[in-house]
């Protein structure tokens, strides 16, 4: 398999396992493979309406897997959503207002993080792996 599957199908085998039965390193890759799929699929715009404030959480755990400059982008992120929620409840946040707001700073920074996917894989995969032979 080549290394993105091993991390799929790992990440498919646990991401319903309670937070608190996971190890810390299983758990980041949780996080960090869930969040980078929700992004490729909907953009930043859409994640960040929908997970607010817990994206610095998210960040946290790519800084633990190694990925800086993912943290480092993610944080950059919920700067804008802060700028962009302050008139907004969190009810009425809309993908599109917050896309249409920040258009060309978010197109910046996920193409910075688009290009961040082999490196993800490469630091999730040993995790992946250790976890396969240990059942997480």
């Amino acid at each position: 398999m080549e290394p993105w599957e091993v991390v799929d199908s790992y990440f498919c085998k646990i991401c319903e396992i309670p937070e608190e039965e996971l190890n810390p390193e299983s758990h980041s890759l949780v996080q960090v493979w869930h969040s980078f799929g929700l992004i490729q699929n909907g953009g930043f715009h859409s994640y960040l309406c929908t997970v607010g404030d817990e994206a610095l959480k998210v960040a946290e755990h790519y800084r633990s897997i190694g990925s800086e400059a993912g943290a480092g982008l993610i944080e950059q992120l919920a700067q804008l959503w802060r700028q962009y929620r302050s008139p907004h409840s969190p009810d009425e946040s809309d993908p599109d207002s917050f896309r249409e707001l920040f258009d060309s700073e978010l197109d910046d920074i996920e193409e910075k993080f688009y290009d961040l996917e082999e490196s993800l894989i490469d630091a999730l995969f040993p995790i992946a792996e250790r976890g396969t032979h240990t059942n997480g």
